[in-house]
């Protein structure tokens, strides 16, 4: 699959969620006690990428490899968006120059100098690989043994045979959701 079906394939998979509903129980899912692990730190679309994927922890092998935990054989990656920022120019010859050509006195097509005011910084998105703690073995995380709160419903769900677990909340996190659903709620 290539970068740009991946990165389409992770903002279908958002847009999805908006549209059955699920971003209440995603919600809920990621508030639950606090704990950090890296993806703390990622952006709303990227944590929502990971929970669309069944996960609150995702990470890359190496940061696997850190903690002492390795990714189970014929495990699959789940892609984040990471922002790559480039430098873009359009000359009057009508090519367009990126980064290295940028950075040059001359264009490379008409040889006619480079207005530097004219150049400008574009973004783009790169999909990253990174590997759910579904996915991994080893040395024991520190929020897999949080004790899931006595509430009345754990014995209706019990009788109906469905397992109740407990995650850490990631990050700040219910704030961001509570805008992205203002947004969207405007936006329908």
């Amino acid at each position: 699959m290539k970068k740009k079906d991946k990165v389409q394939v992770a903002i279908a998979g958002l847009l999805d969620m908006f549209r059955s509903g699920e971003i209440p129980e995603k919600i809920a899912i990621a508030t639950n006690p606090h704990f950090n692990v890296p993806s703390s730190n990622w952006s709303l679309n990227n944590r929502l990428i990971q929970l669309f994927h069944g996960t609150f922890d995702s990470r890359g092998i190496k940061q696997w490899r850190i903690i002492g935990r390795k990714v189970k054989k014929g495990s699959k990656a789940l892609y984040i968006l990471a922002p790559r920022q480039f430098e873009i120019y359009q000359c009057k010859c009508g090519l367009t120059l990126f980064n290295k050509d940028v950075s040059k006195e001359k264009c490379k097509g008409c040889s006619s100098l480079i207005d530097k005011s004219e150049i400008q910084k574009a973004v783009t998105f790169n999909g990253v690989p990174v590997f759910r703690a579904e996915d991994t073995e080893g040395k024991e995380l520190p929020y897999e043994n949080i004790l899931v709160p006595k509430h009345s419903f754990m014995n209706v769900a019990s009788a109906w045979d469905i397992e109740v677990k407990s995650s850490g909340f990631i990050g700040n996190a219910y704030l961001k959701w509570k805008f992205v659903l203002l947004i969207v709620y405007l936006l329908i």
